[in-house]
Formats: structure tokens, C-alpha cells, sequence
């Protein structure tokens, strides 16, 4: 829950900037903020490049998007970046989401070499395992915590 929170400051705080700031000013060179603009720029909105990208089809250093690439992170549908969350995606370093690649995943069908899923190395035994486990546990009726003997 904390992370959506972050993801969701880092997007209404790019936005804010969209709506805020005039579209002439530059930073070191790049644009501040560019909305489906060619030009690199520090916070890219809707379709292009940028430092941050949000939007439905783009590129960033961190990019939130439909269709997007992240050099360090990268969230959406399907996404490519060091770090992934995506339903497709692949991720150099970690991935998390439904269909995914990276050195370490966290996925429904996952293919890694450390994979934790339901299509893993071993058929998903040990998930659904896990999962049966955490489900009986939160079910349960009685105290979540056996008391010391």
C-alpha cells in the first residue's frame, strides 16, 4: 500500500507540474515539462520522452505508462525496465506482475532465475502451498497466534 502511495504522489505531483509550469522554461538544457512532444524533457506527459514519463506510450528514466520502457523503473501494462510491475514485461533485475522475465520475479508466470509463482520451476506447488497456508490462517476462526506453552 505504501508504494501505490508514492506512485500515486510522483503522478499528481507530474501532473501538477504539467498544469503549472510554462511550457518555455528549461532546465540544464531540456524542457521542463513536454506533452506529447518529441523534445526529451524532465516530465513527459502522454506520448514521448522524459526523465519521468507518464502517459500511454513513451520512454524515461522512470516511466509509468501503458506501453512503456523505465532505464531504472518502469510500471503499466506492459513495461520493460531494471525494475518492472507490469501484466507483461521484462525486468533486468526484478520483475513483478503476471507474465513477466527478469534475474528475480514475483509472478504468475514467471521465468527467472529466482521465480516465485504459479507457473515456476516446480508447477507452483510450493505457491499454491503458501498460498493455501496464508488463506487458512486469515480464515480461521480462532486466535492467529498460538500462545506460549
Amino acid at each position: 500500500m505504501r508504494l501505490a502511495w508514492i506512485f500515486l504522489s510522483i503522478i499528481v505531483t507530474a501532473i501538477g507540474f504539467g498544469i503549472a509550469v510554462d511550457a518555455n522554461v528549461t532546465v540544464m538544457g531540456m524542457p521542463v515539462v513536454g506533452v506529447a512532444e518529441d523534445v526529451p524533457c524532465w516530465i513527459a506527459l502522454g506520448t514521448g520522452r522524459g526523465v519521468l514519463f507518464i502517459g500511454a506510450f513513451g520512454a524515461g528514466v522512470v516511466c509509468f505508462s501503458f506501453i512503456g520502457a523505465g532505464l531504472l523503473f518502469a510500471v503499466g501494462q506492459v513495461a520493460a525496465g531494471a525494475f518492472c510491475v507490469a501484466q507483461a514485461g521484462i525486468g533486468l533485475s526484478m520483475f513483478l506482475g503476471q507474465v513477466g522475465f527478469a534475474f528475480t520475479t514475483i509472478a504468475q508466470g514467471s521465468f527467472g532465475a529466482l521465480s516465485m509463482g504459479q507457473v515456476a520451476r516446480n508447477n507452483g506447488k510450493a505457491f499454491f502451498a503458501r498460498l493455501y497456508a496464508e488463506l487458512k490462517q486469515i480464515l480461521t476462526l480462532r486466535a492467529p497466534y498460538p500462545a506460549d506453552d
